[in-house]
């Protein structure tokens, strides 16, 4: 697919393009292309190497005549088995599964089938005979569309249209644009999230429902019998207030019962004191070692072991520091030396190292080993882009482990990882 600047606008959360052959317009939601761009990247990275395809069906609503208006509102994606390789290859049932998603579709209207989309990870450019043949069967509408999206690792992948020329489609998109919301609307610090209702075709933000308080717990009244009105709000709210109590007439007091008469009293008898007891002094024993050979031994050597200990430490720090560690088949360049560090820009993922290493200047070969969630995938650095000291590579998940490898020609080599979150 042939780069080409891209010649759509972005209006209201939506990009507008030219439809294919410079009549009519096709529009397409940000947030549709970030969904969609997602679906790429999960398959681009299942792989190592070139990934696998995705394709599906593209929905939205269209007007064919005088010219072509294309809206895309949603998407509906179409697993295969993949029975013939990493290509969006269908096998008679991966056809049959296609039939059911667009019959599906086009069972909940507003929305229709407008075209389908497919992700291309091959070296030849542009769609094949297959894809010619599956959009004909299922797409033979004039204003349908057909969506090419090529998807990078290191950069922000692009995409374009492609209807039908006369009678069959052309090789490749005459124009690509940006596949990323914040690459096409600077603006956004973030995808775009808009919502999209099924009973009309506009695009409205998605605005968060307010909260509901929980009702107030209910009071529990006394079962008295009475059926009691309900409180307004206020009275509920009012604390309750303990109740006073009834007055009623005084009861005739009862007679005191008769009390028993009181005990004797107890007798005290007093004893006489005891006697003073003797107290005698007590004087401590101490053992004393009468082997003062001994004991001035141990004490010399105890002195000794803490002065090689207190001149031993400074020295070994200061000598690990002085002299670089190296071991068979590895550099003497450490791995901070590499100054690997990763930032979050608008096109994903800015990769940094130190260009002027030694060891990065005396390269051989380089590769970027980088795991990106549950996926894993290798990046081939030539000499030139190792010197460069950058790359970018758009994430496809919250969490990406980055590992910089370097050989050099005498058979050095260094590493270096970090790991970067959304």
């Amino acid at each position: 697919m042939t780069e080409t600047p891209p010649t759509g606008r972005v209006e209201a959360g939506v990009y507008i393009t030219a439809f294919p052959g410079g009549r009519g317009e096709v529009h397409i939601s940000l947030e549709v292309i970030d969904r969609i761009l997602a679906e790429v990247l999960r398959g681009f990275g299942a792989l190592p190497k070139r990934g696998a395809e995705v394709g599906g069906i593209l929905l939205g609503s269209s007007q064919p005549n005088p010219d072509p208006f294309v809206r895309i509102l949603d998407f509906a994606p179409v697993a295969i088995e993949y029975r013939r390789g990493p290509s969006f290859l269908l096998s008679e049932a991966d056809v049959n599964t296609f039939d059911q998603v667009l019959q599906e579709a086009r069972s909940h209207p507003p929305l229709k089938p407008v075209g389908c989309y497919r992700s291309h990870t091959r070296e030849a450019p542009g769609i094949t005979g297959e894809d010619r043949a599956v959009f004909a069967r299922f797409f033979p509408g004039a204003d349908d569309v057909f969506l090419l999206i090529r998807p990078y690792a290191t950069r922000v992948s692009t995409a374009g249209f492609l209807a039908r020329d006369g009678r069959e489609l052309p090789v490749v998109p005459a124009s690509q644009f940006p596949f990323r919301a914040s690459a096409l609307d600077p603006s956004l610090g973030r995808p775009a999230r808009v919502e999209f209702h099924r009973d009309r075709h506009d695009v409205e933000p998605i605005e968060a429902p307010p909260e509901k308080l929980p009702p107030p717990p209910s009071l529990a009244e006394p079962n008295t019998g009475i059926v009691q009105r309900p409180r307004s709000v206020s009275e509920a709210a009012a604390p309750l207030k303990r109740p006073e109590p009834l007055l009623t007439s005084p009861s005739p007091q009862a007679p005191p019962e008769p009390q028993a008469p009181p005990e004797p009293p107890v007798p005290q008898v007093s004893l006489p004191p005891l006697p003073p007891r003797p107290i005698t002094a007590w004087t401590p024993e101490f053992i004393i070692d009468s082997s003062e050979e001994k004991s001035s031994r141990w004490g010399v050597w105890s002195w000794l072991a803490v002065l090689i200990v207190a001149i031993g430490l400074p020295a070994g720090y200061f000598l690990y520091r002085a002299l670089p560690l190296s071991l068979p088949g590895t550099s003497s360049a450490a791995p901070a030396r590499l100054g690997l560090t990763a930032k979050t820009v608008d096109s994903g993922i800015e990769i940094d190292w130190n260009r002027t290493s030694p060891i990065v200047s005396q390269a051989n070969s380089a590769s970027l080993v980088i795991g990106d969630g549950s996926a894993t995938k290798t990046i081939e650095l030539s000499p030139d882009e190792l010197r460069s000291g950058s790359t970018v590579y758009e994430p496809s998940s919250n969490s990406v482990r980055i590992e910089l490898n370097i050989q050099s020609a005498g058979g050095a080599s260094a590493d270096s990882t970090i790991t970067w979150t959304r």
